[in-house]
């Protein structure tokens, strides 16, 4: 079993474009809005620059991948789709 988690902001068209694209493939997904705070910090642990960022984790295998940025390709490979 997988969670997908999205970080990024509305105002960020690429964050836009991932959440629609996850959410039209039916992808199941939690979505962190970073300009919260508790987001923000928890964003922060990735040490990453920029957004959006997609974290897939497999809960089966304890694993945790991350992509950066917004690739539809990148997106389906990543999460199996």
């Amino acid at each position: 079993m997988k969670e997908i988690i999205l970080y990024g902001h509305d105002r960020c068209p690429y964050c836009v474009n991932a959440k629609d694209w996850l959410g039209k493939n039916s992808i199941p997904f939690l979505m962190k809005d970073i300009t919260i705070k508790e987001n923000a910090d928890e964003y922060a642990q990735y040490n990453e620059q920029g957004v959006p960022l997609l974290v897939v984790k497999d809960l089966e295998n304890q694993t945790e991948e991350k992509l950066l940025g917004f690739n539809p390709d990148s997106y389906a490979k990543k999460i199996g789709k």
